[in-house]
């Protein structure tokens, strides 16, 4: 994370990736592992991993970047970067043009990055400008509460507030969709909770259970999905939400983890995704590996995806994916009385919003270490801010109107949004 000395302005991290991996569309591994040869980079067969649902390979521990890379910078150094030849801009043009992009995002090229220009500037070249299709396998992040705002708990950490009793609120959904619709989720691991018996449906290989530890602390990610399984569960009680873990509490998950989560969605029979992570890129172009996996899972499925908590930092308007894919209901956050958060992005991609301001949900019970070295004991529930939250009542609002085989996830989000002055509709706010 780079900050300023204000850390409600705090910069949006710049984009990182694994270093030493690239995906590739497998029909066209071997022209690109030839390309890469020609440059001087290798890696070993054993080093590929194939993914059959996304129809994407990873290739791992790519040897030889840093020459590679020191190499093609030299090359550039003996050119003009004005100069455009009849093959298209030069070598030096379009290194320059990625400097100047990744530094104006906070960022700066690394070797990947520079073999990716000269390795895209041959395939160009010699295909009639056609290139295979290439990416970095990014880190992904949960998105919580974010910069921002005038309280405490928007700075990022949870609050710990009691319990609400049997007395919550439920959003009285159509009873014909009970126990029938189902939710997928991709996030953290889930903490056992009493809120939440009989909201899980069967578990997944990657579905992960855990109890708190009764000494040691915690993370202030460790309750994540916790808490947004519980707002889904608030309004569609009825729902049952599959859930699979790809983020490990502070930790980024790779893109190609959360990828291979996503397509594990395929034929599982969900309705609606949820998802309360995201990436973003320097160059604010789509990642491959995400939009190649979201594409896959099909238009069956309503992807619901947070847009992000970045609006008070340096960098407002930087696309937040897979928010801002086509196709993909991307969720801002208001506060209770529907003014926009200020940690949320007013960005024409967003499709609606939601309550994301001191949202209440079930959280972890212990010690829970928070920002600046403090911490904190919870019992279960908590305040916390953040689209992620306000996806999450999107999601379960969307759930609880669903009727799988006679109402889409999708009919039924139109219809919440088509009666805004409906008890259920005033949550949601078209920007």
């Amino acid at each position: 994370m780079i900050t300023d000395s204000h850390p409600e302005r705090a910069l949006v991290p710049p984009s990182t990736f694994v270093e030493a991996d690239l995906v590739v569309d497998e029909p066209h591994l071997r022209l690109v592992a030839a390309k890469l040869k020609d440059l001087g980079v290798t890696f070993d067969q054993e080093e590929i991993e194939l993914s059959r649902r996304l129809g994407l390979v990873l290739i791992k521990n790519l040897q030889g970047l840093p020459d590679a890379a020191a190499k093609i910078k030299t090359a550039a150094d003996n050119e003009k970067p004005t100069i455009v030849d009849k093959a298209g801009p030069t070598l030096a043009y379009l290194l320059a043009e990625a400097t100047a992009t990744a530094t104006a995002a906070g960022s700066e090229l690394k070797n990947l990055d520079v073999v990716l220009v000269e390795l895209r500037r041959r395939f160009k070249a010699h295909f009639g400008r056609w290139i295979p299709e290439m990416g970095k396998n990014r880190h992904v992040v949960s998105v919580q509460a974010g910069p921002g705002g005038s309280k405490p708990n928007a700075f990022g950490d949870p609050s710990p507030v009691p319990g609400p009793g049997v007395s919550w609120p439920t959003g009285g959904g159509d009873p014909a969709s009970r126990a029938r619709v189902r939710v997928g989720m991709l996030d953290t691991a889930l903490f056992k909770h009493e809120f939440l018996y009989g909201h899980l449906a069967n578990p997944h290989p990657l579905f992960e259970l855990v109890t708190p530890p009764l000494f040691g602390v915690l993370s202030r990610l460790s309750g994540h999905a916790t808490f947004v399984a519980s707002l889904i569960a608030k309004q569609a009680p009825d729902a049952e939400i599959d859930l699979r873990t790809v983020l490990k509490d502070e930790v980024p998950a790779t893109m190609w983890q959360t990828a291979k989560g996503i397509a594990s969605f395929i034929g599982a029979g969900i309705d609606i995704l949820n998802l309360s992570l995201g990436c973003r890129t320097f160059d604010g172009e789509p990642p491959l590996v995400l939009t190649r996996a979201i594409e896959r899972l099909g238009s069956s499925v309503l992807v619901v995806a947070s847009a992000g908590n970045h609006a008070a930092t340096a960098h407002p308007k930087v696309p937040n994916w897979p928010a801002a894919l086509p196709d993909v209901i991307a969720v801002g956050a208001v506060d209770q009385n529907g003014r926009p958060a200020e940690f949320s992005p007013q960005l024409p991609w967003v499709t609606v919003t939601a309550p994301g301001v001191d949202v209440k949900g079930a959280y972890v019970d212990g010690k829970v270490e928070l920002a600046k070295d403090a911490m904190k004991e919870f019992d279960g529930w908590a305040l916390w801010s953040g689209t992620s939250f306000a996806t999450a009542t999107v999601t379960g609002l969307v759930a609880a109107r669903t009727v799988p085989g006679v109402k889409s996830a999708r009919q039924a989000l139109e219809e919440l949004l088509s009666h805004p002055s409906s008890s259920v509709g005033s949550y949601l706010y078209t920007p």
